[in-house]
């Protein structure tokens, strides 16, 4: 597998060698991933950062896993990209108004969630 990858701080390097990825930009990346990890915390600058401008430049059938902040994805945004196609998948475990989860998504083939369910007697 090739592994791009995209960050504020860009790796050394010897790092990259020795995990043999390559920087790229942040539309490059969604351009060419066949899956997108994200893994980074919630601030004003990452609010949304996978929002329909996003979605709209990844590439055809692309999977996105969240495990990182549930409002770094567009959640509205996702589950429109999700029922048209062009997303093929998504794999999350964070979600945008937790412990509130956006309905279509239960309801879909092509998506994975993991929660803990709170139930009281």
């Amino acid at each position: 597998m090739k592994v791009i990858y995209y960050n504020r701080t860009r790796l050394t390097d010897e790092i990259e060698r020795t995990y043999n990825c390559k920087y790229v930009s942040f539309d490059k990346l969604l351009e060419k991933s066949d899956v997108i990890s994200v893994h980074c915390p919630h601030t004003a600058e990452t609010h949304h950062l996978l929002d329909e401008a996003a979605m709209k430049k990844m590439k055809k059938g692309a999977v996105l896993i969240n495990t990182a902040r549930g409002a770094v994805i567009d959640e509205k945004m996702l589950v429109k990209y999700l029922q048209n196609g062009k997303l093929g998948g998504a794999g999350l475990d964070v979600f945008e108004k937790e412990p509130i989860i956006t309905p279509e998504l239960f309801t879909m083939d092509n998506v994975v969630l993991t929660f803990r369910a709170v139930y009281q007697n």
